[in-house]
């Protein structure tokens, strides 16, 4: 209670006789035998080891700036700031102690005659509050690697200073690099501002660069003879690449006032994003090592030559997330809601507008059997009336849903499950080449249940797994629901298959297999395909 930190109050929930249910509410004074309770008024406030973090935020982070001194203590409003500072990953240890609470009442001065307004008073004690932490290097810099069948090996560096201006405040560059091909590659300068100014408001400016190199599935002839078989570094199919360099901006809220609710576990926020799109759908492929393949940088130089498109987004949100382990979820969830909306207004080229949903949830059973799934839809809305036609999917082609491969339904090729019709860049101009491209609906689902069969195997423990993948992109949304023609248009992609985790305390090696029951290539072979990478697909 607010001015009583040596209080405990408890509720206590039993039955009546005839079955009505009674509540109880226990007050306790914790450590004074004869129950008196005594009401504390916050003293000073000491900060202990913080050689680099101003002290003013701690006070505003922890709810005891300066005008809160002579005030009721309120102890809930304190240990809420320490477990805040705790969460923000700065400090190796923080503690909380309080000093005066067993301290006898003290006597105000008064001349004792009885005289109304004069005789002797007991004031409420003072408590001061002792906060102690140990920070840590604010300064780090990481290494990964990265590997998968489709995108190859991949280099990841990032330098973060968590600490900058000894506010809070977290300044990084975070640089992936696509070896060998390029498969994807990204630079990332994301400023944070955590929590401003005590508030439950974040916010981010992230001026960025990335690269695509992925299998197109295009096929310049018309026909399809991969037909969901697909291609990724091997063969002569088409490449599709796409690079982008922009800036987004962010503001996120905390509604961290719900009862019941993990602390910045619920956020609403918009983000507005600035880019240029260079989007080549029919590049030419080059042989590993080749001197064309080094002189395009990957092809780099090829997407480039292509004019750009400027895309200019503004996405509201709200996003759930609470979850166990991030590196390897047994159990919660996680959730978003967004439009992504563009509009000459804020400097786009084209009208159009997104609408996204996803969820991933876990439970585990008797701490060995996991079920994992995950669902994600977006649904495109362009103009019917442009000079292309009803191409509005090419503005937006690059926010919808183009399925197949790794990330999404496994055993068929990258990027193979989608309309196979003309394609357009997303400046509208045509390309000599029939699809596979995204539909404006797109839709997949993935369920796997995970089964821990050794543990501590190693450095990690081995978890063979069944899974169920499906997906579906089409450009009518109720068309999605006859199966049958989605299937023969190759708009639509089941599988099922099975693989090993083997979960290492930095993350998972994952081999999965898999084959599609309900269809086949064009020559009568099975869909079927083998992924190795690190990392959970979801």
């Amino acid at each position: 209670a607010k001015g009583y930190p040596n209080v405990d109050v408890a509720l206590r929930e039993a039955f009546g006789d005839g079955g009505d249910v009674k509540l109880r509410v226990d007050v306790t004074a914790l450590g004074r035998p004869d129950g008196t309770v005594k009401k504390a008024m916050l003293g000073d406030v000491f900060l202990l080891g913080n050689t680099t973090t101003n002290g003013g935020v701690l006070r505003r982070e922890l709810g005891v700036t300066n005008e809160a001194t002579g005030k009721a203590l309120d102890p809930l409003l304190i240990q809420a700031g320490v477990n805040r500072l705790r969460r923000t990953g700065l400090f190796a240890r923080v503690t909380l102690d309080y000093v005066g609470l067993d301290a006898p009442a003290r006597t105000a001065t008064g001349s004792g005659t009885g005289d109304a307004g004069d005789a002797p008073r007991v004031g409420p004690p003072p408590v001061d509050v002792v906060l102690s932490v140990e920070e840590k290097p604010s300064f780090t810099v990481d290494s990964s690697v990265g590997f998968s069948t489709e995108r190859l090996f991949e280099l990841g560096l990032e330098a973060r200073v968590k600490n900058a201006f000894v506010s809070m405040v977290d300044v990084g560059a975070v640089i992936e690099f696509g070896l060998f091909i390029g498969r994807f590659s990204q630079l990332h300068l994301p400023p944070r501002w955590p929590r401003i100014l005590g508030s439950d408001v974040t916010a981010t400016l992230t001026p960025f660069m990335s690269y695509r190199d992925e299998s197109s599935g295009v096929n310049i002839h018309g026909t399809d003879p991969v037909a969901g078989a697909g291609e990724t570094f091997l063969g002569d199919v088409p490449r599709r690449r796409i690079a982008a360099a922009g800036v987004a901006a962010g503001v996120d809220y905390a509604l961290n006032f719900i009862p019941g609710l993990k602390p910045d576990t619920l956020t609403v926020g918009v983000a507005y994003e600035l880019r240029s799109e260079w989007t080549a759908l029919r590049a030419t492929p080059y042989p590993l090592f080749s001197g064309d393949d080094a002189r395009t940088i990957s092809g780099l130089t090829d997407a480039l030559a292509v004019a750009p498109a400027r895309v200019a987004t503004l996405t509201p949100r709200i996003f759930f997330s609470d979850i166990d382990n991030p590196f390897d979820p047994l159990r919660g969830g996680s959730a978003e809601l967004l439009f992504k909306a563009s509009s000459p207004y804020w400097a786009s080229q084209h009208t159009y507008g997104v609408l996204g949903a996803s969820g991933t949830g876990y439970v585990t059973f008797s701490d060995r059997v996991t079920l994992a799934g995950r669902a994600s839809t977006r649904w495109g809305f362009a103009a019917r009336d442009l000079a292309c036609g009803a191409c509005g999917w090419a503005l937006m082609q690059n926010d919808l849903l183009l399925l197949g491969g790794e990330r999404s339904v496994r055993g068929y090729g990258e990027n193979t499950i989608g309309v196979r019709r003309a394609l357009f860049t997303p400046n509208l101009a045509a390309v000599n080449a029939i699809g596979p491209r995204p539909g404006l609906f797109g839709a997949d689902a993935n369920v796997e249940v995970r089964v821990l069969a050794w543990k501590n195997l190693g450095p990690g423990d081995l978890k063979p797994a069944v899974f169920v993948d499906s997906g579906v992109s089409t450009d009518n949304a109720l068309a999605a629901l006859n199966v049958s023609d989605r299937l023969r248009a190759h708009e639509l992609g089941l599988s099922v298959g099975a693989g090993l985790r083997y979960v290492m305390p930095v993350g998972p090696a994952a081999f999965d297999c898999a084959i599609s029951p309900v269809a086949t290539t064009p020559g009568g072979a099975p869909i079927a395909r083998c992924h190795l990478a690190l990392g959970y697909t979801f």
